[in-house]
Parts: C-alpha cells; structure tokens; sequence
C-alpha cells in the first residue's frame, strides 16, 4: 500500500560545512506552515502524524547520522510560554525508527511519558524530560513546529 503524498514541503541541500568529526553543522529542518501555530491544546494525548521520502542523497551507513544521530526529529517552539521566556520540546531521533530515505510514516504520540525532552536555556545542561504542563503549555501555544530535514553528513 502506498502512501499519497499530495501536500508537501520540499527542500535540497547543497551546502556542506563540516566539522571536524565529520558532521555537517548546517542541520535544516523543514519549519511547518504557519496555519500549524496556534492553539492545539486539544491534541495533547493525541499523534503528529508526517510522511517523509527522499529523492535522493547519500543513506549508507558511514554517512547517515550527523552527529551520530543525537538530533531532535521533532521540535516545537513557544515563544510566550514561561513567563514569555520560552519553552523549546524535542522528540529525539534516537526514539523513532528513524530515516533511510524510503517513504517512512511516523506518528509521535503527544504526552509528556512518550518521550518529549525540554532543552534547556543553559546550552551546558542536557535536555530534560517534558512535564505534563509543559507540554500542554507548548500546544496551547504554538509558534514554531519543525521536522528533521537533513539526516545526513552528505548532500
């Protein structure tokens, strides 16, 4: 069964800035439509549900991961919550299946035990587990979602 991909966002990678292990520091995300911000309070408890392919690109195994695969597949931004100070969630790449470059569904289910992390605002601490406000303060107020892009170290 295949899957109809008939709204989609669609971006290439033609630059590469390496690091010195080898991963590119110019990640990209794909940044949903604005129409996507806002108030979804309501889905908490539910899925983010996405498709992704790839035309092309370099899957092998010496190259797929930048950063050995310590990325966010997903994060969602609100600039208002905290006081206005702001709250950023992550799902990890490391909790999916992740990506070949095939035509892969994901569903990421939207409550605090699935294993949305909270960054941090000192970039020296790692990424902390979501709690159950925090994630329904995120929905509430959308203003940013993004889905890992560029998975890896080649073009």
């Amino acid at each position: 069964m295949g899957v109809d991909i008939n709204r989609f966002i669609y971006s290439s990678d033609n630059l590469r800035n390496m690091d010195e292990n080898g991963d590119d520091k110019n990640v990209w995300y794909f940044v949903a439509p604005s129409k996507f911000n806002g108030w979804w309070g309501l889905a908490y408890k539910g899925y983010l549900d996405f498709h992704m392919t790839s035309f092309t690109g370099d899957f092998s195994s010496q190259d797929l991961f930048n950063k050995n695969g310590d990325l966010n597949m997903v994060e969602i931004e609100c600039i208002t919550c905290n006081y206005r100070r702001g709250i950023i969630i992550g799902f990890p790449l490391s909790s999916t299946a992740g990506f070949s470059g095939s035509t892969s569904s994901f569903s990421i289910e939207l409550h605090e035990r699935a294993g949305w992390l909270r960054k941090p605002k000192n970039p020296l601490h790692p990424w902390s587990q979501v709690t159950r406000c925090e994630i329904i303060e995120v929905l509430s107020s959308i203003s940013s979602l993004k889905i890992l892009g560029d998975f890896t170290r080649w073009y």
